[in-house]
């Protein structure tokens, strides 16, 4: 899957999707600087108690 982002310049960034899961709320590590050139999105499970966490990797 690809995630698709423009700025306030209109310069179009895309990232592929790379991991998916689920972690507890407590899980503050996803937010960790790991180098990369990556986004993190982060939402919460259907019915609340856990986050879903999807990465992507800049193309």
């Amino acid at each position: 899957m690809i995630i698709i982002l423009y700025d306030k310049e209109k310069h179009k960034y895309s990232y592929t999707v790379t991991e998916n899961y689920i972690v507890e709320p407590n899980e503050t590590w996803v937010l960790d600087d790991f180098g990369d050139n990556r986004i993190t999105l982060i939402t919460c499970t259907d019915d609340g108690t856990q986050r879903q966490v999807v990465i992507g990797k800049l193309n």
